[in-house]
Parts: structure tokens; sequence; C-alpha cells
């Protein structure tokens, strides 16, 4: 089954999308394969790429993958970025020596289209230290995602204690009021006597 990735990107800076595929390297030579990504307008095999990823290429988007650690990177320069269409349909495939073709994964391609240039951009793809620009819907802070039952488990525990721990407060509190309300009491009782007895 092909997992779904809905991305979402600026179209006014360089396109940066990292992907872990240890799962894949555990069935499939990765680093003698080919990885190929493409986004179309539509997802019909008659509808030509708009653009394609590729490992190995000399220009355009790149696809880097390192076997140390797994991860493939999938690049393009902000120039190219910035013709993209608003709308796009993606899939990644694994091409294979032996000529199999095996798809990764695919989905949506949001472009966010941007106002201001960024500077700086050279064509070149590879830069060392660059973060990710693409993100994934619901892997980000803004779009959230079901807790795992550990930690709704972990958070029902620190609410109930939390709750204990403010019903304890409360009657600390309670008592304290009581407490100053009784030597208020006596006080009042004692300067009484005192001003009518002498």
């Amino acid at each position: 089954m092909t997992t779904i990735y809905n991305l979402r990107a600026s179209n006014n800076c360089t396109f940066h999308w990292t992907r872990d595929l240890s799962a894949f390297a555990a069935v499939y030579n990765l680093a003698s394969a080919t990885i190929r990504m493409q986004a179309r307008v539509s997802p019909f095999a008659s509808d030509p790429p708009v653009y394609e990823w590729l490992t190995g290429a000399s220009s355009g988007g790149l696809v880097t993958f390192d076997p140390a650690t797994n991860f493939v990177v999938f690049s393009a320069p902000e120039a190219d970025m910035a013709r993209m269409q608003p709308n796009q349909v993606y899939d990644c495939r694994l091409e294979l020596l032996g000529g199999a073709s095996v798809i990764l994964f695919g989905g949506k391609i949001v472009w966010k289209a941007g106002i201001t240039r960024a500077t700086g951009d050279a064509s070149a793809t590879v830069v060392s230290g660059v973060g990710d620009t693409v993100s994934v819907d619901g892997e980000n802070s803004s779009s959230p995602v079901p807790m795992p039952l550990s930690l709704s488990a972990a958070l029902t525990a620190t609410r109930a204690l939390a709750a204990t721990a403010q019903a304890a407060a409360s009657t600390a509190s309670a008592s304290a009021t009581m407490a100053t309300t009784s030597a208020s009491a006596v006080l009042s009782a004692t300067l009484i006597s005192a001003l009518i007895y002498g």
C-alpha cells in the first residue's frame, strides 16, 4: 500500500524535503536503484510531468540518498519552484536495476505563492545545513494529530495529580481562612472585655 504524504511548499524558496527510507532499505538495495519523484497537474497517466526529481540529475530536481542513514533528500532551486502551479499531485518510485518499479509514496502538493523573493538562492540545490522547507500535513505543529495512547494516559494522570493538588490547596486555604476568622473573633472578644471591664 502506497503511503500518502500531502505536501505544502512555497514557490519562493528552495525545495528541500527529507524522508527516512529505512523500511524500504530492509527490502530493496536503495543505493543501486534510481529514485524518481514526479509532479503533475492531474493523476492521469496522459498528463505529462510538470517537474521531476531524480537520483544523479545534473540540474533541476535532485535526489540524494545516504545509505548510512537511509535518508533521502529531494531538492530543487527556487528559480524552478517559482513556476509551480498552486495544486499538483506527485508520486515517488524506486526503479530497480532489473527494470522493476516500486511506488514508495505519493499525494498532493499545494504551493503557497510567495510575495518576497528569497536572496542568495543559487541553482545549487544540495546545501549542507539547509532544513526542510516542505511540510507534510499532520507532521508539523500547526496540524494537530491524535496523541499516542501512552501520552494520553500520562496526561490523564498528570491532570488527576493537578486536580488533587488544587483540591488540597483549596482545603488549606479554607482552613487558613477559618483560623484567621477564629483569631479575629477571639481578639475582638478580648478587646470588648477590656473596654467594658477595664
